[in-house]
């Protein structure tokens, strides 16, 4: 699957793995994938992108938040939010599920 295609993300719910761990640090994120042993770290807007990741249904209620949150449009954050998701998942940091009924 494709993840920078904003249709096969589209109402897909996200999770992150039990291996992952993670610790906020101001605005900023350090994650640790236990698996592979690799250390990432998130600046103050993947910080956000990820905790809202992490705290909504699916990636499209993800994104309806986000435009609320940077006031830009839907397709702009459609893409930043699809590239995120693509680079998190290639470091096995999220999971991307099964397409919500819509």
């Amino acid at each position: 699957m494709d993840l920078t295609d904003w249709s096969a993300l589209e109402h897909r719910s996200i999770s992150v793995p039990a291996d992952v761990v993670f610790r906020e640090m101001g605005e900023e994120t350090v994650v640790l994938n236990v698996a592979t042993g690799k250390y990432h770290s998130f600046d103050a807007i993947a910080t956000r992108f990820f905790e809202v990741l992490r705290q909504t249904p699916n990636i499209t209620a993800a994104r309806d938040q986000l435009v609320s949150d940077y006031e830009q449009p839907a397709t702009r954050i459609e893409a930043d939010l699809a590239q995120f998701c693509d680079t998190l998942a290639r470091a096995g940091l999220i999971r991307v599920g099964e397409r919500d009924p819509a």
